[in-house]
């Protein structure tokens, strides 16, 4: 049974902010780490993984995470689609057989057991598919679709890289917000990290967010140095200035 967990999302081959996030998280003597999914697809793939496996970070499947394994070409004119295509067919490129295999062990879910007989469910959509969508505004109708068949008192989602805590009947649904992609702010992904805390104390459930800043040299030496395709393009999508 675990008191206090560290959950974290959507890195999206982001080594200079899962850095700065696990940095903050090693401060919080923390008994799991549990990452919600969308791990690979950025600048540095290999490099996350690896880092990942060193924290002994247990891994929830992302929608992302598939799609690296599996590439594929959108039937799009759109530059932008067609550069995440190109970027994804490159990360894809840059994984070992090994690195393939490890992300094909993540799995749909995970749940903990907490002390004090509280439960702690993780997944990346919803429990069912992780291209489902839970944030702010689904409805309570949605939810229990979405849900049907689970009573844990905590449930981690990703996908939607925004923090948010949301009670839920008898559940605290929560969001701990992207590690590598958060959303943007006037047209640039801001150079902040989020993850988030669950801890339980004398019974009761706490649930911490968190930010780091994530220095603008290492994003753009992580991406330079990638040899990614579209780097400096990929790189004007931060608000790097």
């Amino acid at each position: 049974m675990f008191k206090k967990v560290a959950i974290i999302s959507d890195i999206q081959g982001n080594l200079a902010a899962l850095t700065q996030v696990l940095a903050q998280i090693n401060l919080e003597s923390v008994d799991r780490i549990v990452c919600l999914g969308d791990v690979v697809s950025g600048a540095q793939p290999r490099a996350v993984l690896a880092l990942l496996r060193e924290h002994q970070v247990s891994v929830v499947k992302g929608n992302m995470d598939d799609s690296i394994l599996n590439p594929r070409r959108h039937d799009s004119r759109d530059p932008v689609i067609q550069r995440y295509d190109d970027i994804d067919q490159w990360c894809s490129e840059q994984l070992t057989d090994d690195d393939k295999v490890d992300i094909r062990k993540f799995r749909p879910t995970i749940a903990l057991d907490l002390v004090d007989e509280h439960r702690l469910l993780c997944f990346h959509g919803s429990p069912y598919s992780y291209n489902d969508v839970i944030d702010e505004t689904t409805s309570d109708v949605q939810l229990t679709q979405h849900l049907v068949g689970y009573t844990e008192q905590i449930m981690a989602t990703g996908h939607m890289h925004h923090p948010f805590l949301r009670p839920f009947n008898n559940t605290l649904i929560m969001n701990p917000g992207s590690v590598g992609l958060s959303r943007k702010l006037n047209g640039k992904h801001p150079l902040i990290a989020y993850f988030a805390l669950v801890e339980v104390i004398g019974g009761q459930i706490y649930i911490a967010f968190r930010s780091v800043v994530v220095p603008a040299e290492d994003l753009k030496r992580d991406i330079h140095n990638s040899g990614m395709p579209h780097m400096d393009w990929f790189l004007s999508q931060w608000d790097v200035i």
